[in-house]
């Protein structure tokens, strides 16, 4: 009977063995299907070609894998077929393979060749590796796949021109940044909210366990979930969530008063290089001009011919700084972009400053010492680390009462060890409030700066303004004398155009100075911009379209 028993279960287990080899035969490259990317690489008549590839393997209705590698572009580049698969072999068919070639499991374990090691391939988890070898070693090809995820890639929005109010308001709802603060306010605020509704009685499974057999210290111990509004501690701790609740808020603000900066200086640079393409387009129009004169007297022989050679260089030299400038005029767009929040770098076609409340010409100086009261008044910083200092104070007085709490930290119960933790709650106050005063130096210095910036940009832009103008006029003379008397001195009308380069230059940075300074004032007094930038967020979770 043990014996017919025995033949029994060893007929049943090889039947499962054989069930499994089946099944791991059907399944050889099941684990393989998915979508590649890799390099096909070949070596003919003495030269490599590297060309990118694709492909995407899975099985058919027979059984049969094709493996189709693709071009970059989509076209079909070469087919593979593998049939007859077993457990430790199978049969590989296509291009450089002489007919059809039955391939064995090395002792890699994870590669199959055939018994002259002239096709190779191999499957490492997501890798993919075929190597065919010609008898001879003449030619030689390799193919190399990774497995990628498939992600389908966000959308690209459709360019447009953005003023700067637009462009702020699309920032708050969409960078990522704001988006991710957003997040962070929500779980302080819920945080907050758990902690407040944990002063009702609630039940968890060790309170259940503990007091299937009541006893007095099982029912000490549930007083913390069903009595929690006895204990100091978890007030203090309600309090203190809600504290912290009202800082993260604070951080939002100052997200969003930063992006904010960011997006109003990159506007004011963006306006900087736009008006500096048009500047120095007219004084390459005016080499031009000058060049146009020269070389109508150089063909009437009134001018030497190496005139001609040198007007030439100045306005090559010319193109080449504003081609400069062009490349930085759009890349400062796709830097807007970025910061709002777009997907795609070329989503801004245009970023324009439209109408300024204040502009240069009718701004008069400041007095810093008058807006570091409102600044310090109106800091958010301040706010925020008062909320801190008061969160520190808060952790202090929990140290008191944590004794009585009976889920309450256990270094923190009564004894000699009290004293000591309760010097550290007291040096965590101090610290917080000296951050505080280490802010309030810091926006001392941010007012006294921002405000040497605007003054000496304001005094400075009416001098500058008349400099450019008399290089314009100074321009337009050699010009007119040019005409009229012949006068191709080459060195007097390069120093000319480089003069009304350069004062055009301080002039638009004149200009940079004074949008970037009354920006910063702006942004510590929370004027302009940043007075909407401390009304409640509202995030849009979807992507900007």
């Amino acid at each position: 009977m043990k014996i017919r028993v025995g033949i029994l279960l060893f007929a049943f287990f090889a039947l499962l063995a054989w069930a499994y080899s089946a099944s791991a035969s059907n399944d050889l490259f099941k684990k393989a299907a998915g979508h590649y990317e890799g390099t096909l690489t070949s070596f003919e008549k003495g030269q490599y070609t590297r060309l990118l590839v694709k492909t995407d393997i899975s099985n058919d209705k027979e059984g049969m894998k094709t493996l189709t590698i693709k071009s970059e572009e989509g076209t079909d580049l070469l087919v593979f077929e593998l049939s007859k698969i077993g457990n430790k072999d199978f049969v590989i068919g296509g291009p450089f393979v002489d007919n059809q070639i039955k391939l064995i499991k090395d002792k890699d374990d994870d590669c199959f060749t055939e018994s002259k090691n002239l096709v190779d391939f191999c499957f490492f988890r997501d890798v993919i590796t075929i190597e065919i070898t010609n008898g001879t070693k003449a030619s030689e090809y390799a193919l190399s796949l990774n497995r990628f995820a498939q992600v389908k890639p966000p959308p690209l929005e459709e360019p447009r021109v953005y003023d700067l109010q637009t462009a702020l308001d699309h920032a708050w709802n969409f960078n990522f940044d704001n988006r991710i603060e957003f997040e962070h306010v929500i779980q302080a605020k819920y945080g907050a909210q758990a902690a407040k509704r944990l002063l009702t009685p609630h039940i968890s499974f060790t309170t259940i366990i503990n007091n299937i057999k009541p006893s007095i210290l099982s029912v000490i111990g549930a007083a913390g979930d069903l009595l929690p509004f006895l204990f100091p501690t978890r007030w203090l701790q309600a309090s203190h969530a809600a504290i912290l609740s009202q800082a993260e808020q604070d951080g939002m603000t100052l997200m969003r008063i930063d992006t904010a900066t960011q997006i109003e200086a990159q506007f004011y640079a963006l306006e900087n290089y736009r008006q500096l393409k048009e500047h120095y387009a007219y004084a390459k129009a005016k080499a031009d001009r000058l060049t146009e004169i020269v070389g109508i007297r150089v063909k009437g022989g009134f001018a030497r011919p190496i005139t001609i050679q040198d007007f030439f260089t100045m306005t090559g030299e010319m193109q080449d700084d504003a081609a400069w400038i062009t490349n930085e005029f759009e890349g400062q767009k796709a830097n807007i972009a970025q910061v709002m929040g777009f997907y795609n770098p070329g989503a801004v076609q245009d970023a324009v400053i439209g109408t300024e409340d204040l502009t240069i010409t009718k701004a008069t100086p400041l007095v810093a010492a008058d807006l570091l009261k409102i600044a310090e008044d109106r800091s958010i910083e301040l706010k925020q680390l008062q909320f801190l200092i008061d969160a520190a104070g808060n952790s202090k007085k929990q140290v008191y009462w944590n004794w009585l709490d009976p889920t309450g930290d256990p270094t923190l119960g009564l004894g000699w060890a009290l004293k000591s933790s309760i010097n550290v709650a007291d040096s965590m106050v101090r610290e917080a409030a000296l951050r505080k005063g280490e802010m309030q130096r810091q926006l001392a210095g941010q007012v006294f700066a921002a405000v040497n910036d605007y003054n000496t940009a304001v005094n400075d832009f009416p001098l500058v303004a008349k400099l450019e103008q008399a290089q314009v006029q100074r321009l337009e003379q050699y010009e007119t004398d040019l005409k009229m008397n012949g006068n191709e001195n080459t060195d007097r009308a390069i120093g000319l155009l480089q003069d009304y380069v350069n004062e055009d230059i301080k002039l638009q940075f004149d200009l940079q100075t004074f949008r970037t300074a009354r920006a910063r004032v702006g942004r510590l007094l929370l004027q302009g911009f940043y007075a909407k930038a401390t009304l409640p967020p509202k995030i849009n979770r979807d992507p900007p379209k």
